[in-house]
């Protein structure tokens, strides 16, 4: 496929419904990224949860990244967009942006950024900006630890904006079970450095089935926790779901 269908497919999709998070996971996107030079996914998604929202739904994700020599980029965005019983119960979104540059055989510096908005979590804005330190530990795990300001606007009356530094540590897990079968897990850990009683976390578990090189199919239990959640959110939310993936 061109450059010029690979992006136009990807703007396309931006216009239907995305997957978001609070805490984005952006390991899967990461680890996909093989091939040198621009690389596109979409995935199909169906979901269920519990806690803020409970519902089922559909969604689409879609992801740009670009892989060169000694360094990798990745752009993401997302809309979660849903109703129960005719009424809205879900809309936010988000836009995420990161770059690793290598600086030891398996180890990179990485910078990230991200703002978000999630209404039925009373968040007008979340704005986070990271500087970090990667390292791929052996082939089957990879951690980071990394450093990020965190800049939050309520929506809700009750609840004042909130400002922070926050620790960001992630550790990845892949075991393959057989040639297209893996079992990966993700964890982020992220406490307030002034405070660390003020903590969130995710943890995402899953199956990931290979049918060829581009297509995959995955299964997955997803869990985030925050110990001071925000207006009338609940501080856990479990999420469970399958998704099918597409890479040009």
């Amino acid at each position: 496929m061109s450059l010029n269908r690979k992006i136009l497919s990807v703007i396309v999709l931006l216009g239907l419904s995305f997957n978001s998070n609070a805490i984005v996971n952006t390991e899967s996107t990461i680890q996909s990224l093989k091939q040198p030079g621009l690389n596109s996914k979409v995935s199909f998604e169906y979901k269920g949860s519990s806690g803020n929202n409970q519902s089922s739904k559909l969604a689409l994700d879609a992801s740009l990244a670009w892989v060169g020599q000694g360094h990798k980029s990745v752009l993401v965005f997302g809309r979660d967009f849903g109703k129960s019983n005719s009424q809205i119960n879900l809309d936010n979104s988000f836009i995420y942006a990161k770059h690793l540059q290598q600086v030891l055989d398996n180890s990179y510096v990485s910078i990230f950024a991200q703002n978000e908005k999630d209404e039925f979590r009373d968040i007008k804005s979340r704005v986070l900006i990271g500087l970090g330190f990667r390292s791929k530990i052996n082939q089957n795990h990879i951690v980071e630890i990394s450093v990020m300001n965190e800049e939050i606007d309520s929506t809700s009356v009750l609840e004042m904006d909130r400002s922070s530094v926050r620790l960001n540590l992630m550790w990845f897990m892949s075991y393959e079970l057989d040639d297209n079968i893996a079992f990966k897990n993700t964890v982020y850990y992220q406490p307030n450095v002034d405070s660390f009683s003020d903590k969130q976390a995710i943890n995402q578990a899953g199956l990931d089935f290979s049918i060829n090189e581009n297509l995959n199919i995955e299964f997955y239990h997803k869990l985030t926790h925050f110990s001071l959640p925000i207006g009338d959110s609940t501080s856990t939310d479990t999420v469970y779901g399958s998704k099918i993936s597409y890479k040009f």
